[in-house]
């Protein structure tokens, strides 16, 4: 089971990399035209409900092929593995529960994936009447999945920071287990399910949330970062409780 448990990852993000880098470069199509009404927020909303539907907009069919594919794979998996019935704020310990709980997640970083893409998509149109000047760097979709990978990151004290409070956070709840009491043990397929969990939410939520919707509010809240950025934590602080 803990070797089917890599297959939405690894499928998924096979799917999606079909054709990652023109999926990210400026797009020659929109080139001097005017952006596309509702490149902004209607567009990159409607991908976070149907994966591809923002590519399919940008007449990107082969990168919108992908993020779809992706969202299929991962709703197959998840239907097919036949879990105990739970929502995504639930974590699981059988393993084909894991499975099925994956297959979800996949459908949804598929979303948020193609949600970044779309909108970043608009972006050099949107540049051309005067918007999001602030925006001076175009990331890859492979810059996205590799970038927890980065090396530098390990120098910066925010990341130790991060990996503390998480150790401290690990510690006061293995100290508070009753004695005597008999736990499952953990095993290789909870690492496996644990590490991919963090990378599809780390990776997709931070596309959607910093790379789309902070943008997004920083140019229509007057460039007020400290009140875009404020907005956009708290609407992903909640996102758990509505995403299904």
């Amino acid at each position: 089971m803990r070797h089917r448990l890599a297959a939405p990852i690894v499928v998924a993000l096979s799917l999606t990399l079909t054709h990652p880098l023109p999926a990210q470069e400026p797009t020659a199509e929109l080139g001097p035209r005017d952006a596309r009404r509702g490149s902004q927020f209607l567009i990159p909303l409607g991908s976070l409900a149907f994966p591809g539907f923002g590519q399919y907009m940008h007449g990107a069919l082969l990168p919108g092929a992908g993020y779809t594919g992706a969202a299929l794979v991962g709703a197959v998996i998840g239907e097919t593995a036949n879990g105990e019935g739970f929502t995504l704020d639930e974590v699981r310990r059988n393993g084909r529960d894991q499975l099925a709980y994956e297959g979800q997640h996949v459908v949804l970083s598929a979303g948020l994936l193609s949600a970044w893409d779309a909108f970043h998509r608009a972006v050099p149109a949107l540049q051309q009447e005067g918007k999001y000047g602030f925006l001076t760097t175009r990331e890859t979709l492979g810059d996205l999945l590799t970038a927890p990978f980065d090396v530098k990151f390990i120098g910066r004290w925010t990341t130790w920071v991060d990996l503390a409070f998480t150790g401290i956070v690990a510690g006061w709840v293995l100290a508070d287990r009753d004695r005597g009491v008999a736990y499952e043990p953990f095993r290789a397929r909870d690492a496996a399910f644990l590490t991919s969990l963090s990378y599809n939410a780390a990776v997709g939520e931070e596309a959607a949330f910093r790379g789309w919707l902070l943008p997004l509010f920083h140019q229509t809240l007057g460039e007020r970062f400290w009140l875009a950025n404020t907005l956009q934590a708290a609407i992903q602080l909640t996102f758990p409780t509505i995403r299904f």
